[in-house]
């Protein structure tokens, strides 16, 4: 068998991989079940149309004759090439892995079922004002294989780490693991919320001997994980439990604990752009694995107050007349949407709601909005069922797109409101990606503001 490596599929992480290989003279083949035209275009934006060794609409024999096969995130474990390739005895990896076993530099993994990404970002943020290589990358956006070939020698990766790349690391061995919590999430892929949950967990135990762990308190689950590690220093953020050490949050200030119940002040989030209590939340993981690099206090506070988060990531658009008009499009699960309504105490408000649904528990989101001053507006797929279960416990409508639903909110929304698009589904109904609902929320935000909606 050749040392040829073949790539499978033609996304973002697949690209990283056959420009790496390319670099590196690697003999490679990137073949996908995709169209011509649709793989031509792919590889023309990476760059690597002309030197990259490809195949489009199926998988021919030469696929079979690799020494490894890179499975791109976006395939499941139970797709049909997989199947074929294990079956001729061919290892699989993914890209998280195969980029991380190119590199000597120390590589943060941080995983969740929500702010993974705004803490990823934050904590890059914080960590190249001591380490100026330390690029946030990974799942965010940025695939690790290209950020190994970037970075050079020095540095730290901070990588956001999903359950679908876990699905192919055999290797994988970051220096630090952070999983900020797990709720019920893409069970339209996994088998079951265990199966999800066992994934965010590997992170934490592939993780070096003696490498720190970072833990949420405040889940049961995770701190009987931190319990059972015996090879690791553990640390939780948010609760800390008793005679164990980390960081918590009082009265917007940050005090790390140590196990033996001293306290330490390290910085304050008072005024700090992001809102709510999850966020709250996030600052703290930040700030605690920043505080484990020497990041000093005085340096977290500067940089948290020039970090306003993400795009579609609790994004505040503009004020309108008075409404203000809030992006959550990332967020797809029944938890983000709680965590959302959260960073409103007191505020009346338009919620936007629906997609095509992953699973959750409805009377969740019920007790959330049970009591308070919420308005809902339903669409797409799962609108329908989410009336059903909610139109009992608040004023809720029900309408066919999301275009609909916002113009429906924007004429009943008065100054001091919000308009809230947290959809707590996926976008796939009505759009490509998330990022695509985002911004179409954005553009009409804009053409109300203008006038023009």
């Amino acid at each position: 068998m050749s040392k040829k490596i073949a790539i499978i599929g033609s996304g973002r992480s697949a690209c990283a991989v056959a420009r790496y290989c390319v670099h590196h003279g690697i003999p490679h083949i990137l073949s996908d079940t995709a169209s011509v035209e649709v793989v031509r275009t792919r590889l023309t934006d990476a760059g690597i149309v002309e030197c990259c060794t490809w195949e489009a609409g199926g998988h021919s024999a030469a696929v079979f004759t690799a020494s490894q096969a890179v499975i791109s995130p976006g395939i499941p474990v139970d797709a049909p090439i997989c199947t074929q390739l294990q079956e001729a005895h061919i290892p699989l990896v993914g890209e998280l892995e195969f980029g991380a076993s190119r590199s000597t530099l120390p590589l943060i993994a941080i995983t969740g079922s929500a702010g993974k990404s705004t803490v990823t970002s934050l904590l890059s943020k914080l960590l190249e004002t001591i380490y100026p290589a330390s690029p946030a990358c990974g799942n965010i956006g940025y695939p690790l294989t290209d950020a190994v070939e970037e970075s050079g020698q020095e540095g730290i990766l901070v990588c956001e780490v999903s359950t679908f790349q876990m699905e192919w690391v055999a290797q994988f061995c970051p220096s630090m693991a952070m999983v900020l919590n797990i709720f019920p999430n893409h069970l339209d892929r996994h088998s079951s919320f265990e199966e999800y949950a066992q994934l965010k967990e590997r992170v934490v135990t592939m993780t070096e001997k003696d490498g720190a762990v970072i833990l949420s308190g405040r889940q049961e689950r995770l701190v009987t994980l931190g319990n059972s590690l015996v090879n690791h220093r553990v640390y939780y953020f948010g609760d800390v439990p008793s005679e164990k050490s980390g960081m918590y949050v009082h009265k917007s200030r940050i005090y790390f604990l140590t196990s033996e119940g001293e306290k330490t002040f390290y910085a304050s989030v008072e005024g700090a752009p992001l809102a709510g209590v999850h966020n709250e939340d996030n600052y703290c993981a930040a700030a605690l694995a920043a505080y484990l690099h020497g990041v000093p206090g005085d340096i977290f506070e500067s940089v948290v107050t020039n970090f306003h988060g993400l795009p579609h990531r609790m994004e505040r658009v503009t004020a309108v007349r008075g409404v203000t008009y809030i992006n959550d499009s990332k967020s797809t699960t029944f938890d983000s949407v709680c965590a959302a309504l959260s960073g409103f105490p007191g505020q009346k408000i338009h919620l936007l709601a629906g997609g095509r649904f992953k699973g959750g528990d409805f009377k969740q989101v019920a007790k959330a909005i049970r009591g308070r001053s919420i308005s809902l507006y339903l669409f797409g797929e799962a609108g329908r069922t989410m009336y059903t279960h909610w139109n009992n416990v608040a004023p809720t409508h029900l309408y066919s797109t999301m275009e609909e639903a916002f113009h429906a909110a924007s004429n009943m929304a008065d100054s001091g409101e919000v308009v809230l698009l947290s959809p707590g589904c996926s976008s796939f109904d009505l759009f490509p990606n998330y990022i695509a609902r985002g911004n179409r929320f954005k553009q009409l935000v804009r053409e109300g503001d203008n006038g023009t909606s």
